[in-house]
């Protein structure tokens, strides 16, 4: 497997390409076995994002409130606001590999 500069001791896992992927891989590497809590760390994510907003204003081109409008729905895509108020919510470092 081609490692695509991915630091040693990190690893690579698949998760399904359904506008869930970044929500995914994040519960995956949370609970260990399943990525079946994505929604709800989508929901706990949007929950950071309505309770700040100015905080993560810089992070979008749009009104956070029309971001979050779209970041609801399941299927939409993480964009980097979300990617933010994630690692601000799990006090984490998140890095993308892509």
């Amino acid at each position: 497997m081609k490692s695509y500069g991915i630091p040693k001791g990190r690893k690579e896992i698949c998760v399904a390409g359904d506008g869930n992927c970044f929500y995914r891989s994040i519960s995956l590497w949370i609970d260990g076995n399943t990525d079946r809590s994505h929604k709800e760390l989508r929901a706990m994510v949007n929950n950071v994002i309505e309770l700040y907003p100015t905080a993560f204003e810089p992070f979008t081109s749009e009104n956070v409130e029309v971001h979050l409008r779209k970041s609801k729905v399941v299927g939409t895509c993480a964009e980097t606001l979300d990617i933010m108020a994630c690692a601000t919510l799990l006090r984490r470092l998140v890095f993308l590999y892509s």
